[in-house]
């Protein structure tokens, strides 16, 4: 799918159905995603009036308040813990080498994810041209 108009991300075809973060700005940084889509939803919200119809900005903020509140309740617990104890810290990296083989992978991170990317939206919008 192409992506027909940049400042949105809306796809070519579709009326309400929008591209975001990476798969728009074509970058892997995640901190630069997440403020590009914070910034489409901003404009696809004030351009459809659904804030009024919906009550979106309300539901934002109090999915807002609520995840901070879920952060501050994970902080302090995770702070209240012990570390784990060298025997169970063994045991946990034997898991994961066994879990990374089952998956292939063989300690080449960029070889690996080479070779297990899914189908991205720029290779589709590549197919059609």
């Amino acid at each position: 799918m192409a992506i027909e108009d940049q400042s949105t991300g809306r796809l070519r075809g579709f009326d309400n159905v929008f591209a975001m973060g990476n798969a728009v700005t074509g970058r892997g940084n995640i901190k630069e995603s997440v403020s590009h889509s914070r910034e489409t939803i901003v404009r696809i919200l004030d351009t459809r009036d659904w804030e009024r119809q919906y009550g979106y900005e309300d539901r934002i903020i109090q999915e807002e308040i609520q995840s901070a509140e879920a952060i501050q309740k994970i902080t302090y617990e995770l702070g209240e813990k012990k570390p784990p104890a060298n025997a169970e810290i063994s045991h946990i990296l034997s898991r994961v080498a066994q879990l990374q083989g089952k998956a292939g992978y063989d300690g080449h991170y960029d070889k690996w994810i080479k070779s297990h990317l899914p189908i991205r939206l720029e290779d589709l919008s590549d197919q059609e041209n």
